[in-house]
């Protein structure tokens, strides 16, 4: 017989799952916490925004910088041009004395590139070519000048010597190739603390010097020895002038007092 009764099909509303009051309570919390979520998300977008603009905004500051400083250089420059003037209706006419000479590069662009052919490349060449060979012939000069210069300085001094010559011709051959007496003058006066340090009084640096030169000229061709010999003078007179400084050696104080103080004697004397 058929029953009368509710039905006991499986998809009879009497057995679904009913959600839990757990589910229920966690469902109510996700609805409760969608709105505060969006507001975080508009919150945190408009912090990413405004920090995204403030990043541009440094940008274009620094970009604004840097064009701003080349163009008050190269601005710079163009007022310094002698043939050139800045008046309110625009530029023209000169604009220097004439008595203050050609125009100058601005100090803060710095000196151009030294040009490596404008003075004697080949003499330059050969002596880097043949520069340990003359390192050798620069010492033995040195100590055919002086006898007495290995009396004062070691065996490990005199090696130390040997190893400057390199820097010497490699500075000179600079010199020689750029026709700039800069690359023997201040370097010559920068290594002259150093020498001071390791007990080399000026006299002897300019000893060296005279040994170099007698090297050099034995290996350039006579056409280039007035060059290289003007440059390596120039280069003795800057060491001359420090001769006048006292710490060379130990001396008479009562001499170097009365001599040296008047600007007379050398370290040789006093």
């Amino acid at each position: 017989m058929w029953s009368t009764g509710p039905s006991a099909s499986p998809d009879c509303g009497a057995h679904r799952p009913t959600p839990s009051d757990r589910e229920r309570e966690q469902a109510r919390g996700h609805i409760q916490d969608a709105p505060e979520q969006r507001r975080r998300h508009r919150h945190d977008e408009t912090r990413s925004r405004a920090q995204e603009e403030r990043t541009a905004e440094v940008g274009s500051i620094a970009d604004d910088g840097a064009r701003g400083a080349i163009a008050l250089a190269w601005r710079s420059l163009e007022l310094a041009r002698p043939d050139v003037t800045r008046t309110s209706g625009g530029v023209h006419g000169p604009t220097l004395d004439a008595r203050l000479g050609p125009s100058m590069p601005h100090p803060l662009l710095g000196l151009p590139p030294a040009d490596v052919t404008a003075g004697s490349p080949r003499a330059a060449a050969r002596l880097r070519a043949d520069r340990a060979r003359i390192a050798e012939g620069a010492l033995r000069s040195t100590l055919h000048i002086d006898p007495t210069f290995a009396e004062r300085h070691d065996e490990l001094a005199l090696r130390r010597l040997l190893r400057d010559e390199d820097r010497h011709i490699e500075q000179l051959a600079r010199a020689l190739e750029t026709g700039e007496e800069r690359f023997v003058t201040e370097y010559g006066e920068h290594i002259i603390p150093v020498y001071r340090r390791r007990g080399i009084r000026m006299n002897d640096y300019a000893t060296i010097l005279a040994g170099l030169r007698e090297a050099v000229l034995a290996a350039l061709p006579a056409v280039d020895a007035p060059v290289a010999t003007d440059l390596i003078e120039r280069w003795t007179q800057r060491v001359r002038h420090h001769r006048r400084l006292p710490g060379d050696h130990k001396g008479n104080a009562l001499v170097r007092f009365i001599w040296k103080g008047a600007g007379l004697g050398d370290d040789t004397l006093v």
